[in-house]
């Protein structure tokens, strides 16, 4: 009895150390495997850009069509990018700092409620989740408008009000959809303190939010609003309303069940992410919907559930939460296991050192920044053009202004011609094979 009484102890503090190590081991081989995907390099034009003093905010057709671009918070905050070698490395460093921003904060909220165990259970549930593993391994406005969001929802932790205040606002820049966080701190703060206490941060709130507006505009003018406001309003991807709504409630129903049921015994702390999955539902469902999103738009909403069921299982039923953790940190290792490429080179890297080679004579429609980090200037992204056409092409003549002078030719890689670009050419581009860039398409004019 006493030896068992003595090993207590030890047993859980061993199996966070599995499954730490399991989950570092993951994300190292995700920021390792994480140029593969051409999405990350089209979402770090922007920030490597403003790095380097250029401009990346135009009023629609007057400059080059730009992918991912919410605001200068984001740009800002995945700018340290900048200084990497190549395109490869710079996305190694923009996932790396993906998953600090969200890790870190999280770290901080987890710790004064269910110390480590709870951050592993959150972490663990996080990686295994499709939706909120795509907002933390991605660079993407989701991971710092997360980690912004978590600082800010530490004031329900008797942390500062004024940095609270500030993140909240900072989170809203970053990405529209983490608006409710503004609503969300002023009620729970009504619920649990005072009337006082809940106006005067609502009115801190207010007051920080209509500053920093007001600054943006007169930094960056309406070209700000039309590129933090262009995939939200005009992209033509909606999906069946009824559809998204099932597939939310379909994946996380029971989750929600398990929360309620802890909430109905009286556990407060647990309502509290029930309150939040709610309030950020509306903003949830109508970027899956009505933007067309990718998974990761459920996050703002998922991503309380998941703390609501890891923190909950560590406070309530530990043997199980300590089990589960090991068991989900150990398959989402499994999982980047199976997913490394199996391809000796890097596409971005092959474009970018073409380029050296062959300077201006090739356009890479999916790879705008190793056109950046060769030549020093932002050309379109083809999937940025498709998005703000809603399938009407833009001029010739605003197509090719930002494009190389003088292109000769334009690649791809086999699972990525588009046909849309043929109606910019006249002669129609020919398709030959070309020496110089083996294993893509190459169309010449």
């Amino acid at each position: 009895m006493v030896r068992g009484a003595k090993l207590a102890p030890v047993q859980p503090r061993l199996l966070l150390w599995i499954s730490a190590l399991a989950l570092g081991t993951a994300a190292a081989l995700e920021i390792a495997r994480a140029p593969y995907s051409y999405w990350n390099g089209l979402r770090l034009v922007a920030p490597v850009a403003w790095a380097w003093g250029q401009k990346i905010f135009f009023l629609p057709g007057e400059g080059p069509a730009i992918s991912g671009l919410n605001g200068p918070v984001q740009a800002l905050l995945y700018s340290p990018a900048a200084w990497a070698s190549t395109p490869a490395w710079a996305v190694r460093g923009g996932v790396a700092l993906s998953l600090l921003f969200v890790l870190g904060p999280l770290w901080l909220l987890c710790r004064s409620g269910a110390g480590a165990a709870g951050f592993w259970a959150v972490a663990a549930l996080a990686a295994f989740t499709s939706a909120t593993r795509l907002s933390l391994t991605l660079v993407h406005s989701d991971a710092p408008a997360l980690g912004l969001t978590f600082l800010a929802l530490r004031r329900l932790r008797g942390a500062s009000s004024f940095l609270c205040v500030l993140a909240a606002v900072a989170a809203v820049h970053t990405k529209a959809s983490f608006a409710p966080v503004l609503i969300a701190l002023p009620l729970w703060i009504l619920v649990c303190e005072n009337p006082r206490a809940a106006l005067r941060f609502a009115a801190a709130e207010a007051l920080a939010l209509l500053v920093s507006t007001l600054l943006l505009y007169a930094c960056f003018g309406e070209a700000l609003w039309a590129a933090g406001w262009a995939h939200a309003w005009q992209s033509p991807k909606a999906r069946p309303f009824w559809s998204v709504a099932g597939e939310y409630f379909g994946r996380f129903g029971p989750a929600l069940a398990v929360i309620g049921y802890w909430v109905r015994r009286g556990f407060k702390t647990e309502g509290l992410w029930l309150f939040l999955a709610g309030l950020f539902l509306p903003a949830a469902l109508y970027g899956r919907w009505r933007a067309g999103g990718d998974e990761n738009t459920l996050t703002p909403s998922v991503i309380f559930i998941l703390l609501g069921v890891g923190l909950g299982a560590v406070r309530h039923a530990p043997r199980l939460a300590y089990a589960g953790i090991v068991f989900l940190s150990l398959w989402v290792l499994s999982r980047e296991i199976r997913s490394l490429p199996l391809a000796p080179t890097i596409p971005m890297d092959q474009a970018f050192f073409h380029l050296k080679q062959y300077p201006g004579k090739t356009y890479f429609p999916f790879f705008p920044l190793s056109h950046l980090m060769t030549e020093g200037k932002i050309y379109h992204s083809w999937e940025a053009v498709q998005d703000l056409s809603q399938g009407v092409p833009f001029s010739s003549a605003a197509f090719f202004r930002f494009l190389p002078e003088g292109v000769e030719r334009i690649a791809f890689l086999p699972d990525r011609v588009t046909s849309g670009m043929a109606v910019y050419f006249d002669p129609p581009l020919e398709e030959r094979p070309d020496a110089s860039l083996p294993g893509w398409r190459v169309f010449h004019r």
